[in-house]
């Protein structure tokens, strides 16, 4: 499982590039249903159609988009050796400070001990720099 955070040059759009591939315990096996789920950071959330530059050697059979749009999930018949990626975009709709990391897994339906996540954090951000100027704390008054 890789993940690479592509430069979008907006502080409002996140694109994140994602492949996955099985590793075989025998030459040519191939998993059950296997599953890619992409957390987003707090405060973003993707559109209806947030798949972008996927490739054909073994396509996406299923998208669902979950939790208001703060999770997509993949599905595909199955995954061997060949990596399977694909872009999600998502966009910021709210400033959030103190942001969670967000994550990304990989996992065999049927054998979900099959399994791999990745970890990654978006630009942080204090209460400082995104609360209003009456409800800031005091802290934050120059």
């Amino acid at each position: 499982l890789d993940l690479e955070k592509q430069n979008t040059g907006s502080d409002y759009e996140l694109r994140l590039r994602v492949c996955a591939n099985y590793i075989p315990n025998l030459a040519d096996e191939r998993s059950n249903m296997a599953l890619i789920e992409v957390t987003l950071p707090s405060g973003y959330v993707v559109d209806r159609n947030p798949i972008s530059e996927q490739t054909t050697v073994n396509p996406i059979q299923n998208m669902e988009i979950r939790y208001g749009g703060t999770s997509v999930v993949l599905y595909y018949y199955n995954m061997g050796t060949e990596r399977n990626c694909f872009t999600v975009t998502a966009y910021r709709r709210f400033k959030v400070a103190l942001k969670r990391p967000a994550y990304v897994v990989v996992y065999d339906y049927y054998n979900t001990n099959l399994n791999a996540i990745k970890v990654y954090e978006v630009d942080k951000q204090n209460v400082c720099e995104i609360c209003e100027e009456g409800d800031c704390p005091a802290e934050c008054k120059k």
